[in-house]
């Protein structure tokens, strides 16, 4: 903890060394503070704090003057970590890069972000533009909002969220809260949206520790969480409208759609139950549809963009001007969603300063080409906009116009192209454009193949864009030893990196560790912990490691109950493991099963038709012993040698056996012996017994 810190403790009043989580005297806990007066604070030359305008459990917001800005734009507020994240490489890199992707952003309805940076004292902070206005949430609490009013602020919002999702960017953290309100130059009100990507940095997907601030909130804001951020799975754009549709509910009816005694309980509510409706009119009707469509717990069966939700909200406001009995008449028709025309304001508005040759203007240009937003869709116009903002280095329409080169959308695909404008990109900083330079080096797209430039930019995607998917990559990287020398614990390190984003295949391997004690400290209740976040999002094979540990580990004996029907869910869902443990507990009679040869050997031949040795072992055990089968030597002897040919050493054994027993045809003497020491090598007892007593023969 850097010296701008100490621990305090709000019962006593008491400040400690920053090493300790409880007060020593009361045992209450501690929160990080800021204990240097603003002025003592070294933000640059740039920057004078002046007064404290807002904390809570993990930040504090200063205002403050930008001296190098013109009159009239010097206020700022200056947002600062209070959670020791300059010594907390994780917490430092979700910062940093989520303050970038903020900064890079520019709408009239975003706060804008004018320098992030660490402090000479080890102090991140982020400097935006001072907001002199309210919170939507104040205006709720006041019940001083109408209708048609918050639903103009929350279409604004809206429309600053699609700029955001254009970029590849997702709030998390909609709350009203988080919504400003403030005078625009009409001299009316517009809303205004703060706090872009925070709630990443802290409410970790699959490891979401819920902590109260000293406000009374929850990190990741539970009243607004999409079910699949609750469930720790992945979000996406479909998560902001769900978020955003919470916003629109609360604004309708003064109370969010979900409310409860704890946060676990809201939690469980947004996972499992529908919102209660609330309209008694047909303009309140109207709302509500919209709104529902929005909260649907089912991602995909929300809007298809938050630009739709947007588009239903506008038609929605019109609703708004016309008499009870006509909005009553226009809910009973089915209305097709409106096309934007190339007429909408906001396409004139950006080809006019496009054309004037603003580069993040040509930017927003191409994508709505590309996308097909207020015009008819047009990759090559789309392609022709991207040059001409990456003619004036503006690094993201560079790396977008390697996408163009590489997919071969809107011009001739061309890999050498395509590692041109990426490599362009990166020398900007663009961290997007690592990871497609890691595929040109991966696999000699553009250039020679690399192995060790490719880890380089895989790194640097995973590091700096903190990139799910390349962490994913890294792990399997380290784990199975490929590009790099085997490393389980740094396997460990990235698999843990992804599965706290939400990535289930990175969730699974993280299990698998924890389960084998590779990379970390055994620890089942982990595993299962990480079995159970890859099994919501859908990983057959975590059905099938669940019930197998519930089954055999006696730590989780009081899961045994359980164990069935997960192992009954993996085969059902394909899982040829899942099918080969269930011929385990028939064959055995377990789990509340009784011993059933026959149903064993048929649930041993399906596993074994998709190739799973295991099972091809047990049917060799099976026609040896004639337990389901008629017994036969032979086909037991078949079963075994297709194991064995699968790497299976106590199929090796078995037919080694087999062939000293006369019970086939004898084996050469050299397969004889090879399948022994083999056996033997990998730690057969009978088998090192049988090879010492031959060797001391021979």
């Amino acid at each position: 903890m850097t010296a701008a810190f100490r621990k305090h403790c709000a019962g006593c009043n008491r400040t400690f060394s920053g090493s300790l989580t409880s007060c020593p005297h009361d045992g209450s806990h501690l929160n990080s503070t800021l204990v240097i007066a603003p002025g003592q604070l070294k933000l640059g030359e740039r920057y004078q704090l002046l007064q404290e305008i807002g904390r809570g459990g993990m930040g504090v917001i200063y205002r403050g003057i930008d001296k190098s800005a013109e009159e009239g734009k010097k206020d700022v507020a200056i947002k600062m970590l209070l959670a020791d994240a300059g010594s907390d490489e994780v917490m430092y890199k979700r910062f940093m890069a989520e303050a970038r992707a903020a900064s890079s952003l520019s709408h009239p309805n975003i706060v804008a972000v004018r320098e992030f940076a660490v402090s000479s004292q080890g102090v991140p902070f982020m400097v935006m533009d001072y907001l002199d206005g309210m919170p939507l949430s104040e205006l709720i609490k006041k019940s001083s909002i109408i209708p048609e009013l918050a639903l103009k602020f929350v279409i604004e919002v809206a429309d600053a969220l699609s700029h955001a999702h254009n970029r590849g960017i997702v709030h998390r953290d909609l709350k009203p809260s988080n919504i400003m309100i403030i005078k625009d130059s009409d001299n009316g009100h517009k809303a205004v949206l703060v706090d872009f990507g925070i709630a990443k940095i802290f409410s970790l997907p699959g490891n979401m520790s819920l902590r109260l601030t000293q406000t009374g909130e929850v990190f990741g804001s539970p009243l607004y969480m999409s079910p699949e951020q609750c469930m720790g799975q992945k979000v996406d754009y479909r998560s902001d409208i769900y978020s955003l549709g919470c916003v629109l509910y609360e604004c309708c009816t003064g109370h969010s759609p979900f409310e409860g005694e704890n946060f676990l309980n809201v939690i469980f509510k947004h996972i499992n139950e529908a919102p209660a409706n609330f309209a008694n009119t047909a303009k309140q009707e109207a709302f509500e549809r919209i709104i529902m469509k929005a909260l649907s717990k089912n991602a995909d069966d929300r809007y298809s963009s938050m630009a739709e939700f947007k588009q239903q909200m506008e038609r929605c406001l019109k609703l708004m001007c016309m008499e009870e009995s006509e909005v009553k008449a226009s809910l009973g028709q089915s209305v097709p969603v409106e096309e934007d025309t190339g007429d909408d304001h906001m396409f004139l508005r950006t080809l006019n300063l496009a054309e004037g040759g603003l580069a993040s203007a040509q930017l927003d240009l191409a994508h709505i080409y590309k996308e097909g937003l207020y015009v008819e869709k047009n990759d090559e116009l789309a392609y022709e906009w991207l040059l001409k903002a990456a003619q004036q280095g503006l690094a993201e329409a560079e790396c977008r116009l390697g996408d163009c080169f590489y997919d071969g959308e809107g011009v001739e695909k061309d890999s050498d192209k395509a590692f041109f404008w990426y490599s362009k990109a990166a020398e900007h900083d663009y961290p997007p454009a690592y990871y497609s330079l890691y595929l040109c080096y991966r696999f000699g797209e553009g250039t020679e193949a690399d192995l060790e430039k490719a880890l380089h930019y895989c790194i640097l995607s995973a590091d700096k864009l903190d990139f799910d998917y390349a962490q994913f990559l890294l792990g399997t990287f380290y784990e199975g030893g490929e590009i790099v020398e085997p490393d389980l614990e740094r396997a460990a390190y990235w698999y843990k990196m992804a599965a706290n984003q939400g990535n289930a295949d990175a969730q699974f391997a993280l299990a698998q560790l924890y389960e084998n004690g590779q990379g970390v400290e055994a620890d089942i209740l982990e595993a299962e912990r990480w079995f159970l976040r890859a099994a919501e999002q859908g990983v057959v094979e975590a059905f099938t490691s669940l019930g197998y540990i519930y089954w055999t580990h006696k730590d989780l004996v009081d899961k045994q109950g359980e164990a069935l029907n997960y192992l009954e869910e993996g085969k059902r869902n394909g899982s040829n493991w899942a099918t080969y443990y269930l011929g385990n507990v028939h064959y055995h009679g377990e789990l509340g099963v009784s011993r059933n040869f026959k149903e064993a050997v048929a649930l041993y031949r399906k596993a074994a038709a998709k190739d799973n040795p295991s099972s091809m072992y047990m049917l060799g055990e099976c026609y040896a012993r004639g337990n389901g089968v008629v017994q036969d030597y032979a086909a037991s002897a078949h079963w075994y040698g297709e194991a064995a040919e699968r790497g299976y050493y106590l199929a090796k054994w078995e037919l080694y056996c087999l062939s000293r027993d006369k019970k086939i045809k004898a084996l050469s003497e050299e397969e004889s012996r090879k399948y022994l020491t083999e056996a033997a090598e990998c730690g057969v007892g009978d088998a090192q017994a049988e090879l010492a007593r031959l060797l001391r023969e021979e």
